[in-house]
Formats: C-alpha cells, sequence, structure tokens
C-alpha cells in the first residue's frame, strides 16, 4: 500500500462532489482550528477521513483477489469472470443532469463481487459477455452491504487471456456437467418445481437429516431426540438454454428460493393440512426466472441422471440489482 498525493485527495473530494472552493476554504478552517500546528496534507487528510476516503491505494502492479478485498482501497486491479451482466439504466442526478450506470458479476478463484461502472464506463459491456475473463484496473473498493468495486475516470477494463486469467475458473454449462462430484456454478431459468413432499426430518441441534429406528428420531451425531426438525427440500428444473439438470435444494438453499423460513413454510402447510401449499404458493413467483446456483453434480442412484445439488441460490435481478447501487 502507498499514500495517496494531495492532488489525488483533492479529486476524490471533487469527485464527492464538492467546489474546489470549498476545498480550499475547509483546509484553511482545519488550519484556523488546529492555531496552525497542522500542514495542509494534515488538513486534507482530516477533511478525507471526514468524507470517508481512504488515504492508501494499493500498487496497479498487483493484482487483489476478491477474497482480499478491504473497503476503501483504491486503485486496485482485480481479474474475474463475467457471470452475470446488468444493462445500462440512465438516471438524474441530485445536482441535475443525466447519468448511466450498469454494472457485472465477476468471481475469480477466491470468491464473487460486483463491479459498478459508471457513465462512459459502461460503454465496455457491448464488448463483454458473460464467460469473459477481465482485467479491471485502478478501481474503487466501496463497502456497503456488500463490498464492491466501482469505477472512476482513471479505471480500465478490458477483456485478457493473459496468465493470471488463466487461473480464473471456468462457468460450467448444463451439457457439460459430469459426475464429478464436485463443486459447480451454473446459471439458469427455473422451468419445473416438482410437487412432493418437500419437508424431510433433521435434528434440530446440528440439522443433519434424522432417521427413525424402534419408534425413536435419532441423529448420527447427537444420538437420540423427541421431535425433530421439519426442514424445506424442493426439487427443481434448471434450463440454461442449451440444456436442463434436475436440481434438489436442501434446508437454506430451499429456503432462499422459495424467500421463506422451514418454520414459517411448515407452519403453513399444518394450517391448511396441504404440505405442498407453501411451495406452491410461491411457484408464480419462481417459474421462468433466472438462478445463480452453487452446488455439487453428480448422478441420481435412482434415475441414473445428472443432478445438482444445490448448497446456494440466488436470482438474477438487473433492475432491482441497479435500484440499489442508485440508492446506496
Amino acid at each position: 500500500m502507498i499514500s495517496v498525493s494531495e492532488q489525488e485527495i483533492i479529486d476524490r473530494l471533487l469527485e464527492k462532489g464538492m467546489t474546489k472552493e470549498e476545498i480550499e476554504n475547509e483546509i484553511k478552517e482545519r488550519i484556523e482550528e488546529m492555531n496552525g500546528l497542522i500542514s495542509r496534507m494534515g488538513a486534507l487528510k482530516i477533511i478525507a477521513n471526514d468524507h470517508n476516503i481512504s488515504l492508501f491505494k494499493a500498487s496497479e502492479s498487483v493484482r487483489v483477489r476478491i477474497k482480499n478485498l478491504v473497503g476503501g482501497l483504491d486503485d486496485v486491479t482485480v481479474y474475474g469472470r463475467v457471470t452475470d451482466i446488468f444493462p445500462v439504466k440512465e438516471f438524474t442526478r441530485k445536482k441535475g443532469g443525466k447519468g448511466k450506470v450498469a454494472s457485472m458479476i465477476i468471481t475469480d478463484e477466491t470468491g464473487t463481487t460486483r463491479v459498478v461502472l459508471w457513465d462512459n464506463k459502461t460503454n465496455i459491456l457491448d464488448k463483454i459477455k458473460i464467460g469473459d475473463v477481465v482485467k479491471v484496473v485502478q478501481a474503487r473498493v466501496r463497502q456497503g452491504n456488500f463490498l464492491e468495486l466501482h469505477t472512476k475516470a482513471s479505471t480500465r477494463i478490458m477483456i485478457t487471456d493473459d496468465e493470471e486469467s488463466k487461473k480464473i475458473p471456468k462457468i460450467t454449462n448444463l451439457d457439460t456437467i459430469e459426475n464429478s462430484s464436485e463443486k459447480t456454478k451454473v446459471m439458469g431459468k427455473v422451468v419445473h418445481i416438482f410437487e412432493s413432499n418437500p419437508f424431510y426430518e433433521t435434528c434440530p441441534k446440528c440439522n443433519r437429516r434424522a432417521t427413525y429406528n424402534d419408534g425413536k428420531w435419532v441423529c448420527p451425531e447427537h444420538g437420540e431426540f423427541d421431535t425433530p426438525r421439519q426442514t424445506l427440500k424442493v426439487n427443481f428444473i434448471l434450463d440454461d438454454g442449451i440444456a436442463n439438470i434436475r436440481c434438489v435444494a436442501f434446508g437454506k438453499a430451499a429456503e432462499q428460493l422459495l424467500g421463506i423460513s422451514s418454520e414459517e413454510a411448515y407452519k403453513i402447510a399444518e394450517e391448511h393440512g396441504d404440505m405442498f401449499k407453501p411451495v406452491r404458493d410461491k411457484i408464480q413467483d419462481i417459474i421462468g426466472k433466472e438462478y445463480i446456483v452453487r452446488g455439487i453434480a453428480n448422478i441420481n442412484d435412482f434415475s441414473d441422471k445428472k443432478e445438482i445439488i444445490v448448497r446456494s441460490i440466488r436470482e438474477v435481478n438487473p433492475e432491482r440489482e441497479l435500484e440499489r447501487v442508485l440508492t446506496t
């Protein structure tokens, strides 16, 4: 890490909406407040801190992996494979004038993050497609609900196939999934949800599947217990336009898909005497929508067909994501 220069702090303050006159006046005020005991640079550092501006930046020559991103870092270089693209949206700035914003999701071998592109930086999306590896140079790391990369005037984004890009994992197409029993990540639309009992019994302590033996519920780790937890399970078909595959979401993954907890779902099922009702009520909101699915690919022992045991699932919603970017 290296310290930013005086001019870089001023440029960042200008980007925050301050005018040069306002900056100079505040510098004078800070120096006067400290009875002249601080320098111009010292005053600028105080002002920068008040505006949440980082006083350090990463060297452009060093690649920062996604898991190592820290809020406030400036001028970072990140490689990632594009897994989602959210189209350009125009908006009106608070101080007047029009602006443009778009974003994309990139993944490297350590994690996933969003890249938010502002104004003319959105033009690069005309050349980028899902699956490309991009190199993002001199971006800023912003901390909101999540860590994100934001472009600025000096940011450069390019499609690359250099040596670093070869370390980035590929996106799996459904027709190329093999019985690897390894982690896989796919994107597609949910086109069908199977109607079956969406609950299974688990241990209330560790949430592992429980078995019923000789009139008793048993957990392989915690032994016998009285009442199992009813945990959600959803079977569905995912289609990426090339092929489709059966997916099984257990527990948290099923809750992510349905947007409801297992406890809430089971309460609804009991109240109506219909185990499938909590799932049926959500089908219309799910079918036809696009999701990113992470999980384990294997061959089902009964059907002898490929399937994915889902570990996490997230809806791809361009409008919602762009609205979030504009309001943070």
